[in-house]
């Protein structure tokens, strides 16, 4: 830096005074412009340089100076360097100021502008931000301010938030870089995560708000809220870009339907399922009878539960159990399928009949009609004409 420094001075010197005998030829002006080039990018790696020794004054010094010789240079992105040294000095009015001029609508825009800005509404409000008291009584406006910086960053780039919060290794940054993609997220995590953990509470807003601006944005890659739509090559590059150890992050990434999903896995199921069935039988039936008694388990109690709280009469009516035996199955009795038959027909056909004043009367039937004398004459009045379109059933 100190030899880059002592040679400086002269090269500065010759393009400023921009003698030249053949100025007015054309490769006489492409050797000017190379030599403009050269003196730029060489100032730049010494303020870089100076910036990495802590010397944040000179660095600022020799970035100002460089904007304002060459305010035509903003495709170097010169500003960018500023921005860092000045968020390195805390001195967060000269940055808002800078972002006033450079964050603008016609010029492009970087990580680097969108990020420091969204730094700067945060930082206000992030101190005393809480999670549980914000989700209670809602956003204030300077929060809601925030959260819009905030949502604008991670739509130009939504792969720095998972450096800044470590969620990600961060490797060296590469030479060159792609705007929106992975690359340039490396380098502004690489370069601008001390700024961002200086700031107290910055880090646990950008945690709790970040993810939340994806549902702005339901088709990235056709229409995009306050930038243009992502690009489908951005993976490709960043590859190309990147080292090959690294896990490119990818964005938007491509999910399949959950139906496709659903059935697939249902199929490789079933499948699976009769391909053991078929080699292991025995084994396979006892899983299944084991897997259906605790499936029923639960109807099981639930059917202990109804027996409790229903009625004893309407219990014993749908379960089949003769209430003459006093709730118990008689074991000693056998009935035959024609008379088991017979007696659910009857039960069924007197079911909504069937109250306190009436058991008596169904008792009474059950009993005539097991033992087989079905006779018009042997109910109680008024059951007699319905009971022999019944009798024509069997």
């Amino acid at each position: 830096a100190e030899h880059l420094q002592a040679l400086l001075p002269q090269q500065i010197w010759n393009l400023s005074s921009g003698i030249n005998a053949e100025y007015g030829d054309s490769k006489a002006n492409s050797l000017h412009r190379r030599d403009i080039n050269i003196c730029v990018y060489a100032r730049r790696r010494v303020a870089m340089c100076l910036r990495k020794m802590g010397k944040l004054k000179e660095c600022i010094k020799i970035t100002r100076e460089l904007i304002k010789e060459f305010p035509l240079m903003s495709v170097l992105h010169i500003h960018e360097n500023l921005i860092e040294a000045l968020l390195a000095q805390k001195a967060y009015n000269e940055v808002q100021q800078l972002l006033t001029r450079y964050d603008d609508l016609t010029l492009p825009k970087s990580a680097v502008i969108c990020y420091s800005a969204a730094l700067l509404k945060i930082r206000p409000v992030s101190e005393k931000f809480f999670a549980d008291v914000t989700a209670k009584k809602g956003l204030t406006a300077l929060q809601f301010t925030a959260v819009e910086a905030l949502q604008r960053a991670v739509e130009f780039n939504p792969h720095v938030p998972q450096y800044l919060l470590e969620e990600k290794p961060i490797i060296l940054p590469p030479e060159h870089l792609l705007k929106r993609g992975d690359s340039e997220a490396i380098a502004y995590s690489f370069y601008h995560a001390a700024h961002w953990k200086e700031v107290p509470g910055s880090i646990k807003f950008l945690k709790c708000f970040w993810k939340e601006t994806f549902k702005l944005i339901p088709f990235p890659l056709e229409k995009g809220k306050l930038f243009h739509p992502y690009t489908s090559g951005t993976e490709e590059t960043d590859r190309e870009l990147l080292p090959a150890f690294h896990d490119v992050s990818v964005y938007p990434k491509k999910e399949l339907p959950f139906f496709l999903v659903f059935t697939a896995g249902l199929c490789l199921f079933t499948l699976s399922l009769a391909l053991l069935t078929h080699f292991y039988p025995i084994f396979m039936g006892e899983l299944a009878r084991i897997a259906l008694e605790y499936f029923a388990t639960p109807f099981a109690m639930i059917a202990e539960h109804l027996q409790a709280l229903l009625p004893q009469q309407i219990w014993n009516l749908s379960s089949g159990i003769n209430a003459e035996y006093g709730g118990k199955t008689d074991h000693s009795t056998t009935r035959t399928p024609l008379e088991a038959r017979r007696l659910r027909s009857y039960r069924l056909f007197l079911l909504p009949r069937c109250t306190l004043e009436g058991s008596s009367r169904f008792h009474k039937i059950s009993q005539v009609f097991l033992e087989g004398n079905i006779q018009a004459d042997s109910f109680p009045p008024g059951e007699g004409k319905a009971l022999p379109s019944l009798h024509q059933w069997y």
